[in-house]
């Protein structure tokens, strides 16, 4: 009788405590939603913090192929917060989007994660006096140190307007930027850079790089708007 009342208590506490935690993420999440639209670095990373706390991402995130499905598809960039040399992070800038050493200050910015192939693909549009500019980065990705992080070598730059024109389609750029400017490509002290999921939702996700930077995005089921010529081009 004790035995199975012992039992009976921690299954109850262990469902009370999973009900709470579910009822909480919601507010949680709206929370980081309205501090992604402000300007306030401290108070969008505390609630920030205050989701990766609620619920940790799985570490088997990328060893188990039911779970890495949450990870693929499309993802909105919300906010971001990237790191600066000899500066904390609530001292960083904000909305700045950086790939291999190529940092930009879209209007609109997406990742998309392709397991099927094993890529990554960030898009990004940056308004100019002459019209919008669409750019693309992509490249392979991998299982890095933790079920969690993946490592993720760009080798592909594309550049178009809005009338699908291509100004830019190449690889060397990152050969070279990783040749001479291994920090910057990489960040210090790293050979390969990487970003780790440390919340996983349906609708949110966060993910911190190896510059120390942190990133809110939200899943968009909507298809890119990049005109098809960009993103319909075979790798």
């Amino acid at each position: 009788m004790l035995l199975a009342w012992l039992v009976v208590r921690e299954t109850s506490a262990w469902l009370g405590l999973q009900v709470a935690t579910t009822v909480r993420m919601p507010g949680l999440e709206q929370n980081a939603r309205r501090e992604a639209r402000g300007s306030d670095n401290e108070a969008l990373l505390r609630s920030i913090e205050a989701l990766e706390k609620a619920r940790p991402c799985d570490a088997r995130l990328l060893d188990e192929p039911k779970l890495a499905r949450k990870l693929a598809g499309r993802w909105r960039l919300l906010a971001t917060v990237a790191a600066e040399e000899g500066k904390a992070l609530e001292e960083g800038r904000r909305g700045v989007v950086n790939a291999s050493g190529l940092a930009l200050m879209p209007d609109k910015a997406f990742q998309e994660i392709d397991l099927e192939r094993g890529r990554v693909i960030n898009e990004c549009r940056v308004l100019t006096p002459l019209g919008s500019l669409y750019g693309r980065v992509s490249g392979p990705f991998r299982r890095g140190s933790n079920g969690r992080r993946a490592d993720a070598v760009f080798d592909r730059l594309e550049v178009i307007d809005a009338n699908g024109k291509r100004w830019i389609n190449n690889a060397w750029i990152f050969r070279v930027l990783r040749f001479f400017f291994p920090k910057q490509a990489t960040g210090a002290n790293e050979d390969t850079a990487w970003l780790e999921t440390t919340y996983l939702s349906s609708r949110l996700r966060v993910a911190r790089g190896n510059k120390g930077s942190c990133f809110l995005l939200e899943k968009d089921p909507v298809p890119s708007d990049i005109p098809a010529i960009f993103a319909d081009d075979p790798l």
